[in-house]
C-alpha cells in the first residue's frame, strides 16, 4: 500500500467520524429546543400550578429513574456521586476543626515490681524502693517533687521561707480529707513530725528533721524552726502525712507490726483497696483504687495493681506475655528488644551502685585500708558496666554521678590495676600459697563474703568480682538473698562482709544519710559502719551552704575521704530503663531523682479515649 492510498482512506475515516458527531448535535441541538420551547414550557406550568406539592415527595423521587433515560441516568450518577464526596470532605474538614481526642477515664494499669511490701507508711518506707512507690501514691506531704517542675504545693496551698532559711511556714489547703472521710488538719503534719523525731518509732527519717521545731499556728498554718539553714529541708517536708486519729492509738514501739503498715489510709491520689497473699503468706499483688476524697486532679486511671516477683527474670517475663503493662526497672532492654507493643522511657537519676564494705562486720582483713584498696584496684568498672549493664551507664569515681550537684572530676580514684593490687595485698602481709593460690597470713585465708540481691544485674556483677577478686588471690564466698529478704535478713542486722547495694541521693546530693557516723545502726544507712570525725564535718556543712562554688570544694573533699579510706568501692551509676506498653499514654518523663519520681505524673496517664467538640477552634 503506498501512502496517496493510506491517506486517502485516513482522511475518509476521519470525515466520518466527524459527519456522525455532527449528525448527533444536530440532534441534541433540536431536543434542546423541543425541551424549552414556548408550548413545552406552558405546559410544564400548568401542571407545576395545578400541583399543591412544590417539592417530590420521596416516592417520586424513587420513582423518577423510570422516565429517565440511561445517559440522564448515568449523567445523575455522576452529579450524586460528586455532590455526596465533597459533602463528606467538607464534613470530615469541619470535624478534624472541632472535634479532639481527649483522655478518658477508666481503666486499670498493671506494673510488676521485683521485692514484697512491708511498711507502707512514710515513716519507714524509703529503706525499699517497693514501699517507696506504693506509699507516694497512698500518701500527700505539704511539697511535692516533680522532676520536671520541682518542689511545688501539695497538702499546703502556699508556703514562705524566712531570709534566713531557718524558719518554713505552711498553709494548708481547704476541706482536706483523708481516704476514711475525716478531716485533715495541722494536727496530723505536727503529729508526723514529731513520730519521726521519736527514736521509738525507728524512722530512718529522724536526721532529716534533727534540730527541728514545729508548732501550731493556727488551724491552717504550721510551721518549723531549724537550728541551722538546710538546703535539703524541702526534700524532707515531701513526706507523706499520717492520719493521727489512726496513728495515735498505736505504741512507737509497736509501730512496726501495725496493720496499717500495709493497709494504709492516707491522703494521695490513689487509696487502699486489697492484697492477694499465696500459701506461704507472701503478697503477690497489690490493688490501688482511685482516691475521689483528694484534693487535686483525679487520675484518669480507676485502679492501679502491683504484682510482685522475687527477681527481675520473672517480672520481664511477666512484662514479655503482657500479664503487666510495665516493670519498675529493667537493666538492659536486649530481652524484650523485639517486643514492638513496649516503650522504652530512659531516665537518668542521682543513683548509684557499690560494693559496701562492713567494717563492724568482725572480719579482720577488711579493717585493713590495703586490703580494701587491693580490692577496689581488682575490681574493673569498664568490663562490669559492658557486661552487666550492656553500656547503660556512667563508670564512677565517687558517690555522686555526672550531672547531679556536687560532682567533680577532681576527686580521687582508683583505676583497674592487678600489678598495684597485687602489692597492697604483699604490703597488707597477705602472702600467696601454692596450695590453693589463695593468700594466706598467721595460717589463716583471705575469705570475703559477698552478698547481693537475688536479681539478674547483682546476680552477673557478683560472679564478676568474684572472679576477678580469686584471680587475685582472695577466697570468695557469695550470699545471694532474695530481694523480699535482703532487708529483715542481712541489711537491719548488717550480717554481711561486703555488700552489693543501690542507693538513691535525691535531689540535692544528699550524702548524709548514708556516711554520717551517727547512721551506722539500723535504721541508719550507713552501709559500711565507717566513721570519720572529718568526714562528718564535711556532711554536716554542705547542708548549710548556699552558695554553689562553696558547696562544690566541700563535696571535692568529702569524696575524697571516701576515696582514700575505701569504705566501699563506688562502681557505676545505671540509666534507669522504665518500659512500659504502648497502650499506657500520658507519660512525658525524661529524668527522675528517685525510682518513685517515675509515678509522679500519673494523674496524666491515661488508657481511655473520648472525641471532644471545640467551639472556635
Amino acid at each position: 500500500m503506498n501512502f496517496s492510498s493510506l491517506f486517502r482512506r485516513t482522511f475518509f475515516f476521519f470525515k466520518d467520524k466527524w459527519l456522525n458527531v455532527k449528525a448527533r448535535i444536530l440532534v441534541w441541538r433540536k431536543q434542546f429546543k423541543n425541551f424549552f420551547s414556548p408550548e413545552k414550557l406552558l405546559d410544564k406550568r400548568i401542571i407545576f400550578a395545578l400541583e399543591e406539592r412544590k417539592i417530590p415527595s420521596v416516592k417520586q423521587l424513587l420513582k423518577s429513574g423510570a422516565v429517565f433515560g440511561k445517559k440522564e441516568k448515568f449523567l445523575l450518577l455522576i452529579f450524586l456521586v460528586i455532590f455526596f464526596s465533597s459533602l463528606c470532605v467538607e464534613a470530615g474538614r469541619f470535624c478534624l476543626r472541632h472535634i479532639i481526642i481527649t483522655p478518658n477515664y477508666g481503666g486499670v494499669y498493671t506494673e510488676g515490681l521485683v521485692g514484697r511490701p512491708r511498711y507502707i507508711n512514710p515513716l519507714f518506707s524509703i529503706v525499699s524502693n517497693v514501699d517507696s512507690d506504693i506509699t507516694r501514691l497512698v500518701y500527700s506531704g505539704l511539697l511535692r517533687f516533680d522532676p520536671s517542675a520541682g518542689y511545688s504545693a501539695d497538702l499546703a496551698s502556699s508556703y514562705d521561707i524566712s531570709d534566713d532559711q531557718k524558719v518554713y511556714t505552711f498553709y494548708l489547703r481547704d476541706n482536706l480529707k483523708w481516704q476514711d472521710n475525716a478531716p485533715l488538719t495541722v494536727d496530723d503534719v505536727i503529729f508526723t513530725v514529731n513520730a519521726i523525731q521519736n527514736s521509738e518509732y525507728g524512722s530512718p527519717l529522724l536526721k532529716s528533721f534533727s534540730g527541728v521545731t514545729v508548732e501550731k499556728v493556727d488551724d491552717k498554718t504550721v510551721r518549723f524552726r531549724l537550728k541551722e539553714p538546710y538546703l535539703g529541708f524541702k526534700e524532707s517536708l515531701t513526706v507523706g502525712i499520717l492520719p493521727q486519729h489512726l496513728w495515735a492509738e498505736i505504741s512507737p514501739l509497736a509501730a512496726h507490726l501495725a496493720e496499717m503498715n500495709l493497709k494504709p489510709i492516707g491522703a494521695g491520689p490513689f487509696k487502699f483497696k486489697s492484697f492477694v497473699k499465696d500459701k506461704n503468706g507472701e503478697i503477690k499483688s497489690y490493688t490501688l483504687d482511685r482516691n475521689e476524697n483528694f484534693y487535686g486532679k483525679k487520675s484518669y486511671l480507676d485502679r492501679i495493681v502491683f504484682r510482685f516477683y522475687p527477681n527481675s527474670r520473672e517480672s520481664i517475663a511477666a512484662l514479655s506475655t503482657g500479664e503487666v503493662d510495665g516493670i519498675n526497672f529493667l537493666s538492659s532492654k536486649e530481652a524484650l528488644d523485639k517486643k514492638q507493643n513496649i516503650v522504652y522511657y530512659s531516665l537518668t537519676l542521682p543513683q548509684y551502685t557499690a560494693v559496701f564494705f562492713n567494717l563492724k562486720s568482725g572480719n579482720p582483713a577488711l579493717l585493713d585500708k590495703n586490703v580494701r584498696k587491693a580490692l577496689s584496684l581488682a575490681a574493673n568498672k569498664e568490663k562490669i558496666l559492658r557486661e552487666v549493664l550492656g553500656g547503660n551507664g556512667q563508670i564512677l569515681r565517687g558517690p555522686i554521678p555526672r550531672g547531679f550537684i556536687g560532682y567533680s572530676g577532681e576527686a580521687k580514684n582508683y583505676d583497674f590495676n592487678l600489678t598495684e593490687a597485687s602489692a597492697f595485698l604483699d604490703k597488707a602481709g597477705w602472702k600467696q600459697s601454692g596450695d590453693d593460690n589463695f593468700r594466706k597470713k598467721d595460717g589463716a585465708t583471705l575469705e570475703i563474703t559477698l552478698a547481693a540481691v537475688d536479681q539478674g544485674e547483682q546476680n552477673h556483677l557478683a560472679e564478676i568480682l568474684r572472679s576477678d577478686w580469686e584471680g587475685l588471690g582472695v577466697k570468695i564466698n557469695l550470699h545471694i538473698i532474695p530481694s523480699s529478704q535482703i532487708q529483715r535478713m542481712v541489711i537491719k542486722p548488717r550480717l554481711y562482709d561486703a555488700l552489693i547495694y543501690g542507693e538513691i541521693l535525691g535531689p540535692e546530693s544528699e550524702l548524709l544519710p548514708y556516711w554520717h557516723s551517727t547512721q551506722i545502726e539500723d535504721p541508719g544507712l550507713n552501709l559500711s559502719g565507717f566513721s570519720n570525725a572529718l568526714l562528718d564535718k564535711y556532711l554536716e556543712e554542705i547542708r548549710k551552704i548556699g552558695n554553689l562554688a562553696e558547696r562544690a570544694k566541700e563535696f571535692i573533699s568529702l569524696q575524697n575521704i571516701l576515696v582514700e579510706e575505701v569504705p566501699a568501692i563506688f562502681l557505676y551509676s545505671p540509666n534507669y530503663i522504665y518500659p512500659v506498653s504502648k497502650r499506657i499514654k500520658g507519660i512525658e518523663l525524661q529524668y527522675i531523682v528517685t525510682p518513685k519520681d517515675r509515678l509522679a505524673s500519673i494523674e496524666n496517664w491515661f488508657i481511655n479515649e473520648k472525641r471532644v467538640w471545640v467551639k472556635n477552634k
